[in-house]
């Protein structure tokens, strides 16, 4: 079925390909650049003859242009990177090509339970089959699933509804140690809502860390914002010494901390986590107790790599990712290097986390991966 919305979506892409404005690409169309924002908007699709002066253009088949993914000449795939916060999904092809992408809201099984985590993946599964039902293989990489059975009770309910699609559930740091190279043997550190260390030896997974926000104490943007939460309450208290934390919070929440207290616990462990900016900001103002509060952290984070070194022959890299290593590696990466190895190399990747969910699905597939993938899928994530 024609979708004017996939259409748009498709020439932005081709659009941005070409390096092109909105404006330039109408020059070059002979239409007006209005005519350009409402074919992309999906909201008046171009004709005929447009549709094949656009197809010549961007020297693409038609097919591929509409979003006739049936007829694309390669095997489809979804890519799955599910976190705490959010949800990715990417419909792409055998050779890095983004077809389609999606965000959706957390699927931590943890967080939300098992179904409505398996909610949320079929609501983007669905949502990716309804523009290209020929997919031959889904992979998964969702945090929490490495908690327990929850990898196994979310795969035993995706497999019966997707009977004729390859399918594999696994945790989050799949994804993470499959942008490094040598994905059989590395760490990846994933610092976002929650914090914890995946590694690999010799192609076998192991975890230190990433308990869960119940048991673990430091690494995460949740502990940040936890411990901003207690030192605020500690100081009004007369428990704890004065901190710039109190003011940041007061004008963050809209009322003083004790006040706001019901409101963190309804809203619990995201909210709580969206509180940790404030310790980075109130550190950057000479604070004392945010500087202690980040350090504790980054020490915590520091201990899961010695340890890991000291437990497996997993190399001496770590890839690092997530939200606090996004935002403020900056600041936390010095202190994390100043209590592990000289020789630890910490590696950022230049893909998003779902990238390597897609890498392990074409592994998966027995579908090889190379340079020309990464580059191809690099290329359409970030619009060229």
């Amino acid at each position: 079925m024609f979708n004017p919305t996939i259409l748009g979506e498709n020439i932005k892409r081709q659009r941005r390909k070409k390096k092109l404005t909105q404006a330039q690409l109408a020059e070059k169309m002979f239409v007006t650049s209005q005519a350009i924002s409402g074919w992309e908007r999906g909201i008046t699709p171009p004709d005929l003859e447009n549709l094949c002066k656009l197809s010549a253009f961007f020297d693409v088949s038609l097919d591929s242009l509409v979003g006739n993914y049936d007829l694309v000449d390669e095997r489809l795939m979804i890519g799955i990177d599910g976190g705490g916060t959010k949800t990715e999904f990417v419909l792409f092809t055998e050779s890095g090509r983004i077809l389609r992408r999606l965000k959706l809201a957390q699927s931590n099984p943890n967080d939300i339970g098992i179904e409505k985590c398996c909610a949320v993946l079929t609501e983007g599964i669905d949502a990716l089959l309804d523009v290209a039902p020929k997919v031959c293989g889904i992979f998964a990489g969702i945090a929490g699933c490495v908690t327990g059975d929850n990898a196994q009770r979310v795969s035993a309910y995706l497999k019966p509804r997707y009977k004729s699609i390859k399918i594999a559930v696994d945790t989050d740091g799949v994804n993470v140690l499959a942008c490094n190279t040598d994905a059989f043997n590395s760490m990846a550190l994933i610092c976002g809502t929650g914090s914890v260390l995946f590694v690999r030896e010799n192609g076998i997974m192991h975890r230190i860390g990433g308990w869960g926000y119940l048991f673990d104490e430091s690494g995460s943007a949740y502990d940040i914002g936890k411990d901003a939460v207690k030192a605020a309450l500690a100081q009004g208290d007369g428990l704890g010494e004065d901190t710039v934390i109190t003011d940041l919070l007061k004008e963050e929440c809209k009322s003083d901390m004790w006040d706001s207290l019901n409101v963190v616990y309804s809203k619990g462990k995201p909210y709580i986590a969206s509180l940790a900016p404030v310790v980075f900001k109130a550190n950057e103002l000479g604070d004392a107790v945010a500087n202690r509060i980040l350090r504790k952290n980054a020490a915590h984070l520091a201990n899961l790599i010695t340890t890991a070194m000291a437990k497996y022959n997993c190399g001496s890299h770590v890839v690092a990712c997530g939200g606090l290593m996004e935002h403020y590696k900056e600041v936390l990466l010095p202190m994390i290097k100043e209590s592990v190895p000289e020789n630890v190399a910490f590696l950022f990747p230049q893909v998003p986390p779902v990238y390597g969910a897609c890498v392990e699905c074409c592994r998966m597939m027995d579908i090889a991966v190379n340079e020309k993938f990464y580059d191809t899928f690099h290329e359409d994530y970030t619009g060229g």
